[in-house]
């Protein structure tokens, strides 16, 4: 198996939110006071859509979109008064809400994993890793912005990130949880891992060896205390001779472990102690001595933590230096003869490592051979399926039984599709009903419960008979016949009643009125229930809207079936919302002339709203309150007629159409009468 070699990266991150994602832009983009142009940063980029000049743009619109733009005032302290020494405050306007997370990832600059601050290609990986962990956090669908950066204090490659709080699908504010100190620490090294790096953590904010101010000066007062200039003072400090006698004890390979370490130390004047309530950290003591030779008392300037000295005396690197000294250690250390035992256990596990190997590769192959009899399989199944279509094909007729005139009863030759089979075929309802094509329905067979192979049998049949009707097609016949007949021996047995029972008309007066049934309600009487029946809301204010759906499925599905105009009043006040609610449990007929009169509507509103043509819209509306849903230009599928009805903005073209309307209208303030420019011949 081969190893995946994955390169060592040393790099940290930090995060902290901000309520004026402005101000924290502005400070990754902007160059500092005496900057030349483009010196601020080495590179700059967005994530979902963001565009780094436009950035705080984006994220403003994004806030307004959403209602999260508010602002609120706070005191902030700004300084404080010379002559009482109070602290003195002023107003600041931030956002209300949290507008952006600020994350900074920086790079080490020497050591192990870490990346040049003066080689481009180093900027260009260490944006390349700012920007995965950018698409990380901020997921999809919400914007963020990736500079990098080499101009900071410590010189070091940073990626400054920041991410939109506001979701731009969803309005939702960003999770803080999310960049939660270990939280972050934890995305941030499995994004440094996808990318083939392992982390080191060898970043920290102190230098492989720091310096101090006074550093030369101690080092010149101990050289001239060495030289004996002045015998009768004590040793001086000196911070450089301190770090020189940790180097050298670091080169010593005479010690296996702290202890060790810690004693090599004391032989050239150095106490070491570990600090800290993980015993990481570590403190030096520079021993001194007086005028007599021996170590006097030490004071507190003698010490110096590991940090301030530099990383070369930090616990992690003292670490690195014992197990360097154990490996040499071993290595010089004479091997023991191996007994006849232990050779005969090795040669034992060679074998079986050997035995073992092979068995991985007998498996692998036998995988592989697997799969290609699976393959082969399938090709064969393919082509046995492509054969039987091509024999259900029809066949030419030979001229010899053409002239035979022998008439073959559908299905009886044997040789020949099998009717039976092809009177299994279920049409496409909405094909038959509104393009009147015959196209067969798999899904509905399948539904029927036939296989696979079955449909596939029966279809290729149904075609090499010449596409028959099938029984699907007979029992929708009958059924719809059976709706017409109902409809009319309904009609016949109201008529007479009514003529008998119906008194003479009188005069109408105040409070009274005859309610009778009119001769659409009495035609287009529902012969079945619908569906929707089963379907009755749990809420009382939805009932309303629920009764209105089933009248309109019952009574439009036999209206449609005897071909009679459609009754427009049942549909009167009809939301698009509900429609979309019952959709699926309407007759497929139903749902589309419901779907064409919402687009016919909506239609009509544009005309007002681009047109400002208010005959037109008041005659499709007339139209459609009488069953009418017909229209120029409507479109001729569903998914398209759902479009318009449910649309609420309006197109490009209509905006222009809109525009240009309302610029050629001028309003006369005295009488308030809308004219067009230049009316009546009046000069411009």
């Amino acid at each position: 198996m081969t190893e995946v070699m994955v390169k060592p990266i040393a790099a940290v991150v930090m995060s902290s939110p901000t309520r004026n994602s402005a101000r924290l832009i502005a400070y990754a983009l902007t160059e500092k006071d005496g900057q030349a142009k483009g010196d601020r940063f080495v590179a700059a980029s967005g994530i979902n859509g963001c565009i780094p000049e436009f950035g705080e743009g984006q994220f403003r619109d994004n806030r307004k979109r959403w209602r999260k733009d508010g602002t609120r005032t706070v005191k902030v302290q700004w300084g404080t008064d010379k002559a009482t020494g109070q602290p003195t405050y002023r107003d600041v306007t931030e956002g209300a809400y949290v507008q952006a997370y600020h994350v900074i990832q920086s790079f080490a600059r020497d050591g192990a994993g870490a990346l040049d601050p003066d080689d481009p290609d180093d900027w260009e990986e260490g944006h390349r890793l700012g920007q995965e962990l950018a698409r990380s956090l901020a997921g999809d669908h919400r914007r963020a912005l990736v500079v990098t950066q080499v101009d900071g204090k410590t010189g070091c490659v940073h990626n400054h990130i920041v991410i939109d709080s506001i979701d731009k699908a969803t309005g939702k504010s960003f999770a803080s949880s999310n960049v939660k100190h270990s939280v972050l620490s934890r995305t941030h090294d499995a994004v440094l891992a996808a990318q083939g790096y392992e982390q080191r953590n060898e970043l920290t904010s102190t230098g492989w060896e720091l310096k101090e101010k006074s550093e030369q000066r101690g080092l010149d007062k101990h050289q001239k205390w060495s030289a004996g200039a002045s015998p009768s003072e004590p040793e001086p400090f000196s911070f450089a001779v301190l770090k020189e006698r940790i180097r050298t004890v670091l080169e010593d390979t005479g010690y296996t472990d702290f202890d060790g370490y810690a004693e090599a130390l004391a032989g050239v004047g150095v106490v070491v102690e570990k600090r800290g309530k993980k015993g990481r950290g570590l403190t030096y003591q520079m021993k001194r001595r007086g005028a007599d030779g021996e170590y006097i008392e030490p004071s507190p300037s003698d010490r110096r933590r590991a940090s301030r000295l530099g990383r070369f005396a930090m616990l992690d690197h003292v670490e690195e230096t014992i197990q360097r000294n154990a490996e040499l250690a071993a290595q010089a250390a004479p091997k023991p003869a191996m007994s006849a035992a232990q050779m005969r256990a090795a040669m034992a596990s060679s074998l079986d490592d050997a035995l073992a190997e092979r068995r991985s590769e007998s498996a692998a192959a036998l995988a592989a051979q697997w799969e290609q009899e699976r393959r082969a399989e399938e090709m064969m199944a393919e082509a046995r399926r492509a054969g039987f279509e091509a024999a259900m094909a029809p066949a030419e007729p030979s001229p010899e039984s053409a002239d035979d005139g022998v008439a073959v009863a559908d299905g009886s030759d044997a040789d020949g599709p099998d009717a039976k089979l092809a009177d299994k075929v279920v049409l496409d309802a909405w094909d038959l009903q509104k393009r009147r094509l015959r196209t067969p329905d798999r899904g509905a067979m399948r539904s029927a419960g036939m296989g696979y192979a079955e449909v596939d049998a029966a279809i290729a049949a149904w075609r090499a008979l010449d596409e028959p009707k099938t029984a699907w097609e007979r029992e929708q016949e009958a059924e719809q016949q059976r709706a017409v007949e109902t409809v009319e021996d309904v009609a016949e047995v109201s008529a007479p009643a009514a003529a008998d029972t119906t008194p003479a008309p009188a005069p109408a007066t105040a409070g009274s009125r005859a309610e009778a049934p009119s001769t659409s309600e009495v035609r287009t009487a529902a012969p079945h229930e619908s569906p929707l029946r089963k379907r009755r809301p749990t809420r009382e204010r939805e009932v309303a809207a629920w009764e209105q759906m089933v009248q309109i499925d019952e009574r439009w599905r036999a209206q449609l079936a005897a071909g009679e105009p459609l009754d427009g009043a049942l549909a009167k006040g009809l939301r698009s919302a509900t429609l979309e609610r019952y959709e699926d449990a309407l007759d497929t007929s139903v749902a589309f002339e419901l779907w064409r009169r919402a687009a016919k509507l909506a239609e009509a509103r544009r005309a007002v709203e681009v047109h400002q043509d208010k005959a037109l819209a008041d005659a499709m509306r007339a139209e459609v309150a009488a069953g009418d849903h017909a229209w120029d230009g409507e479109p001729s599928t569903l998914a398209e007629l759902r479009h318009e009805a449910t649309r609420r903005e309006l197109t490009s073209r209509e905006k222009a159409l809109k525009s240009v309307r309302e610029a050629d209208l001028e309003v006369n303030h005295e009488d308030g009468l809308e004219r067009p420019p230049n009316a009546g011949g009046m000069e411009r």
